[in-house]
């Protein structure tokens, strides 16, 4: 099984190679030339690829299935569907039809795995004697992938980062901002990398869920109650123990927005429930000790 990645910006070629067994990843400059290269042989590791690929095809061929049958047009999912699926062509050969010239070149294992390996000594020569090359020919031999595959117009958002200090950004600020919090999460797999015992095969940063995870009420500081932190449309606390001026009412806003068990946030589906409303939407029993303690709260602020 084969899967081809391409850059419309720098021109680079990344393809990843399986035979059930072991994996290639082989990295191709605009020329055709080899810039950086991975044998995998760690089974654990081919299978999760192909579950991955399976998958993603599933995806891809099931999507097409319903725009067929449908025949209705819904501009922003088709817009979701090319901006991810653009670049894919799936062919499906049948009765015994050989693969296209240029395809089956790609298949020659023993001659990749050589291939790559010479570029591995190549580049391990360069550093070794690297008093002896130019910096500039060393940089860019050594160029990492992760620096070939940032979005236009930001500094932080796709494989790594361009930055050179935090408060770095790039055009695209607010895009950028929000790529820069999630690469930052400490729970996270770089894009082509290992770690916690999983590979991260696409050209991206993934991270655990907690990072990625929206706050339970939309942060807007425009509808949050005067002299507090947790009391209104989100919070803008940025640790647990941090109180308002009412320190008794924002208590109880807090207790509310984080020890709720039963909630579904503004325009999400959960419980088999859909909440239409853009604030989240807390359980029965929630929202009557809320109210309850809001009052006490705001009583006592006001008597002291």
């Amino acid at each position: 099984m084969i899967k081809f990645f391409n850059t419309q910006r720098s021109g680079l070629k990344l393809r990843q190679l399986t035979d059930g067994r072991n994996l290639i990843q082989v990295i191709y400059t605009p020329d055709g030339i080899i810039q950086d290269c991975e044998y995998i042989t760690d089974g654990k590791t081919v299978r999760t690829f192909l579950k991955t690929l399976r998958k993603e095809l599933k995806l891809a061929l099931d999507e097409e299935s319903y725009r067929l049958t449908e025949r209705r047009s819904n501009d922003f999912e088709d817009e979701k569907f090319y901006r991810h699926y653009r670049n894919v062509t799936f062919r499906l050969l049948k009765d015994g039809e050989k693969l296209p010239q240029d395809v089956a070149n790609w298949l020659n294992y023993d001659r990749l795995k050589t291939e790559c390996f010479e570029r591995h000594e190549e580049l391990t020569y360069m550093m070794e004697n690297r008093n002896k090359v130019s910096d500039a020919t060393l940089s860019r031999s050594r160029r990492s992938i992760r620096e070939n595959f940032i979005m236009p117009g930001t500094k932080w958002c796709g494989a790594g980062q361009l930055a050179e200090s935090y408060n770095e950004l790039g055009s695209d600020m607010d895009e950028d901002r929000c790529c820069r919090d999630h690469d930052n999460c400490r729970l996270n797999i770089g894009a082509f990398t290992r770690r916690f015992g999983l590979f991260n095969f696409r050209p991206f940063t993934i991270s655990h869920c907690k990072c990625d995870r929206r706050k339970k009420r939309d942060a807007m500081e425009l509808l949050r109650v005067p002299g507090t932190k947790w009391c209104g449309k989100g919070y803008s606390a940025t640790r647990y123990s941090q109180l308002g001026g009412y320190t008794r009412t924002d208590r109880c806003c807090r207790v509310h927005d984080l020890r709720c068990p039963f909630w579904i946030g503004g325009m999400e589906k959960k419980f088999g429930l859909y909440n239409w409303r853009i604030n989240t939407l807390m359980h029965c029993r929630c929202d009557e000790r809320f109210t309850k303690g809001w009052l006490n709260g705001a009583a006592l602020t006001t008597v002291s």
